[in-house]
């Protein structure tokens, strides 16, 4: 049972998602589950007929995200547990002419686990100042497919890359606390312009897609990865050895993301499940 906190009516919104997901003989179920408004789940479902037992779940972001605003999420995996968690629809990260807005999103998958973390994409607006922080804890064989979208901007609108300043830190972690990959990335429209030659050019929406754990055939997925991509992307073996990192540039957030989701099912028909 998911615990949902009543709102409050305090100016900014600390919203916060906590679930432990565990293994129960052939059936993940859900064994901690609190929801803070303005971040909301939905029930728990089983209707993967390939994987019956997997356990699937959508997040929501009402309202956007506005200046002050602090998003905390964490999900754990026991060992064995497998769930997929997606979005209902894009997260929207307002305009905010004084002040900023924070995540924070921490994964922990146990022994053999399997997550598929699948959210919609990230826009930022005009005047947007966001941060957001992702850090992973992989035990062994353990598995993690990550996909993430960023907009720059409503781009129906003619609106690109005229966000304050957008941050990204991503970490990976081993389960004795070693640090295997990271990645910081910070960009300021006004200080460098993103939309010039060489950088994103005329294909503002970046698209990334990690698929992360040790028993992974790193080199074999990312030989295959670079040849899905052609010249719209790219794939690396990510540092340790503990994944592949799938990068491509669009100019519709839709179609990349169709685009990562339709390399993932490739990828994972052709080799081990993911």
């Amino acid at each position: 049972m998911i615990t949902i906190a009543p709102p409050t009516a305090r100016r900014h919104a600390e919203g916060q998602i906590d679930l432990l997901l565990a293994h129960d003989g052939e059936t993940t179920r859900l064994h901690r589950g609190m929801a803070v408004p303005p971040l909301q789940l939905s029930r728990i479902r089983y209707d993967d007929p390939d994987h019956p037992g997997r356990a699937n779940l959508t997040m929501l972001h009402l309202g956007g995200i506005l200046a002050g605003d602090h998003n905390h999420i964490q999900v754990e995996l026991g060992a064995g547990a497998e769930a997929t968690i997606s979005g209902a629809a894009a997260t929207q990260v307002y305009a905010m002419p004084a002040g900023a807005a924070t995540q924070e999103i921490r994964l922990r998958l146990g022994v053999g686990s399997r997550l598929r973390w699948l959210p919609e994409p990230l826009i930022l607006f005009a005047d947007a100042c966001f941060r957001q922080e992702l850090r992973v804890d992989l035990a062994p064989e353990a598995r993690l497919v990550l996909l993430d979208v960023v907009v720059p901007g409503r781009l129906a609108r003619g609106e690109v890359f005229q966000f304050t300043r957008f941050e990204s830190l991503l970490e990976i972690y081993d389960q004795a606390g070693t640090c295997l990959a990271a990645e910081r990335a910070r960009i300021e429209p006004r200080h460098a312009d993103p939309s010039i030659t060489g950088v994103f050019g005329t294909t503002p929406v970046l698209g990334s897609l990690y698929l992360l754990g040790d028993s992974l055939h790193a080199e074999t997925l990312c030989v295959r990865a670079a040849q899905l991509c052609g010249g719209d992307g790219g794939a690396t073996v990510l540092p340790n050895n503990c994944g592949v990192l799938i990068r491509t540039l669009g100019t519709s957030a839709s179609a990349v993301r169709r685009q990562m989701i339709t390399f993932w099912r490739t990828l994972t028909s052709e080799y081990d499940p993911l």
